[in-house]
């Protein structure tokens, strides 16, 4: 079965400051991630202090991150493209602040 329409695969808000999963292919399917967006809402100085974030794939590769000096705070960040993740793969995000929050959109198709 195909889903062939974009959905929402993951949304988080205002995570801890760290490393987490956004997301575990489950069982029976492989994910085609299209778009991330991330952001950090909120009041203070834009630059101050942000260390940013980063999105990762298996491995811990990096595919979209705004890090320090240049993420900025009430900005949205945003990340188009296609990877491809199959049965347990994870999509990572490291937060370098507590605050932001993600949201994944892509295609889900069954094994």
């Amino acid at each position: 079965m195909v889903t062939p329409y974009t959905q929402n695969l993951a949304r988080v808000t205002a995570v801890s400051a760290g490393e987490a999963p956004l997301f575990t292919v489950p069982s029976g399917f492989v994910y085609v991630v299209r778009s991330i967006t991330a952001a950090l809402y909120g009041s203070g100085p834009p630059y101050l202090g942000l260390g940013g974030f980063a999105i990762m794939v298996p491995l811990n590769n990096p595919i979209f991150s705004a890090l320090s000096p240049i993420a900025k705070r009430n900005v949205t960040y945003t990340w188009e493209g296609r990877i491809a993740l199959s049965v347990s793969q994870q999509l990572l995000y490291q937060a370098y602040d507590s605050g932001w929050s993600f949201n994944v959109t892509g295609y889900q198709f069954a094994t």
